[in-house]
C-alpha cells in the first residue's frame, strides 16, 4: 500500500505539472509530432484553436531533406504569422527542436517561440493538433484524454480504479482555479503609503 501511495505522489505532481503549463491562448501554434520514417507531422491552430493547416516534412530522412523542410517551416510561420511552435515530446524531440532553432536563425526577422510539451495520449494522425492546443489551452486539451492513457506509466503501481479517480479530481479541481486579478502597481504602492501613514 505504502508504494501505491508513493505512486499516487507522484501521479498527482505529474498531472500538476502538465495542467500547470502557462496557456498561450489567442495565440496562433504549430504543433509538430516528430517520429522518423514517417516524417514530422505538423498543425496550425489558430487563435480559437481550430485547424488552419497541416502537412508532413521529412527533416531525418534523407539528409538532404533538412534544407526543404527549413524552408517549408519558414514558409508556414511566416504565412500564418506563427508565434509559437510547440513540439512533442518524442525521440526526436531535441532534434526536430534544433531543426526550428536553424529556422529562426536564418530568418531573425521571425517572432516565434519553441516550447517542447508532454506528448502523452497525443498519438495517430491528430498527434500535432493535440500537441499544438495543449500549448494553447493545457486544461481544455487534456481532459479530453484518457485517465488511463494520461497515468498509463503508473498503470502497475496504482489500481486503476483509484487511478482514475485521482485524475479526475486533478482535472475538476484544476478547472475549478481561477487567477488572482492583478493589482496595479501604483494602487498596491499608494496602498502601503495609506497604511504607513494612519499608523503614524
Amino acid at each position: 500500500m505504502r508504494s501505491e501511495d508513493e505512486a499516487v505522489g507522484s501521479l498527482r505532481k505529474y498531472v500538476k505539472t502538465l495542467l500547470a503549463l502557462p496557456p498561450k491562448k489567442n495565440a496562433v501554434i504549430m504543433g509538430l509530432a516528430p517520429l522518423f520514417y514517417q516524417g514530422v507531422k505538423l498543425a496550425v491552430i489558430n487563435a480559437s484553436g481550430e485547424l488552419i493547416d497541416s502537412s508532413i516534412i521529412h527533416p531525418f530522412t534523407p539528409v538532404l531533406a533538412a534544407e526543404e523542410a527549413i524552408k517549408d517551416l519558414a514558409k508556414l510561420i511566416i504565412k500564418h504569422k506563427i508565434s509559437w511552435v510547440a513540439i512533442g515530446s518524442a525521440k526526436l524531440a531535441l532534434a526536430t527542436k534544433q531543426l526550428i532553432d536553424i529556422v529562426l536563425m536564418r530568418y531573425p526577422d521571425l517572432a516565434c517561440k519553441v516550447k517542447i510539451v508532454d506528448s502523452v495520449g497525443a498519438d495517430g494522425c491528430n498527434a500535432s493538433l493535440s500537441i499544438a492546443r495543449r500549448l494553447q489551452d493545457p486544461r481544455q486539451e487534456l481532459a479530453k484524454i484518457d485517465p488511463l492513457i494520461l497515468g498509463k506509466k503508473y498503470l502497475a503501481l496504482i489500481n486503476q480504479e483509484r487511478l482514475i479517480k485521482e485524475v479526475k479530481s486533478l482535472m475538476q479541481s484544476s478547472n475549478k482555479i481561477t487567477p488572482k486579478p492583478q493589482i496595479p502597481r501604483n494602487t498596491m504602492l499608494a496602498d502601503a503609503l495609506l497604511k504607513w501613514k494612519t499608523q503614524q
